[in-house]
């Protein structure tokens, strides 16, 4: 046991070491542990939650809208760049959104903290688990897509590079699963 232990603790010396070599060619693990543990310890330290309050739990001010455009005004000195007619972002900018205050769940029904999100566009998601993370963007894009009259353009990559595309779909061909990869099918 003793052999393993001292093998991994070989080892990570090894990596902080290269670690440390991408910061400073000069610099040496001791250096690095030293500098890590001081920054850690300052980290901590400076932690204060006080009154026992956390403010990243405390509901975020909304301001009156029921588009992202009128919701969420620039800050004072600044303007937002005009979005020409008929483009994604005037399109995006244009969502109607949900009131102030209105709840966000997880997949599994739990209700999202407040605090993680400002506003919820205004968009029947049906009740099954169907839009998670990116499929939420890339359903934006289709529909702005197919409401300019632009269908034959909706196709998206996948993750792995295939593209998947509207105009093939509607032509009846299906995306099938063959060794891992998708492939077009009849």
């Amino acid at each position: 046991m003793t052999g393993r232990k001292r093998a991994v603790s070989v080892q990570n010396r090894a990596r902080l070491y290269g670690i440390s070599r991408l910061l400073h060619p000069r610099f040496k693990p001791e250096t690095m542990t030293a500098a890590f543990s001081f920054l850690l310890g300052s980290l901590l330290l400076s932690c204060d939650l006080s009154a026992g309050k956390n403010p990243s739990l405390q509901p975020v001010p909304v301001p009156p809208g029921n588009t992202i455009e009128t919701r969420f005004t620039p800050p004072p000195g600044f303007v937002r760049k005009p979005a020409a007619l008929g483009t994604f972002a005037a399109y995006l900018r244009s969502l109607p959104l949900k009131p102030a205050g209105a709840r966000v769940h997880y997949y599994n029904g739990v209700e999202k903290p407040a605090n993680v999100y400002a506003a919820v566009v205004d968009l029947d998601v049906g009740k099954r688990d169907l839009q998670q993370c990116a499929d939420a963007v890339m359903r934006l894009r289709a529909e702005w897509l197919w409401s300019a009259g632009r269908k034959d353009e909706i196709s998206f990559r996948l993750s792995d590079g295939f593209r998947a595309d509207f105009r093939r779909w509607r032509r009846g061909e299906r995306i099938g699963i063959r060794n891992g990869h998708p492939y077009w099918k009849l």
